[in-house]
């Protein structure tokens, strides 16, 4: 049982450690940004943004909308990048 517990203290510390990267923060500050502007439909949502900066997205029903969205996000993190963040 004292394993046990050892065990899930050292995984939700190390849970706890981990942070978005870089790329991360850039990718979803973009995406957070477009979606405040509504130049982002309601139905494409990115699901997940890997350590690089690669993200993964979902349209609900059809894809329109999808190149907006990558546009808008690639326009939003180089000038990110420009500004120094």
């Amino acid at each position: 049982m004292r394993a046990l517990v050892v065990v899930l203290a050292m995984a939700l510390a190390g849970c706890a450690a981990m942070k978005n990267t870089r790329e991360q923060d850039l990718v979803w500050d973009a995406y957070h940004a477009c979606q405040a502007e509504h130049r982002i439909p309601l139905t494409v949502q990115i699901e997940r943004v890997e350590a690089n900066g690669t993200y993964w997205w979902r349209a609900y029903s059809s894809a329109y909308g999808t190149d907006e969205m990558n546009g808008c996000i690639k326009e939003k993190i180089a000038a990110a990048i420009r500004a120094g963040r």
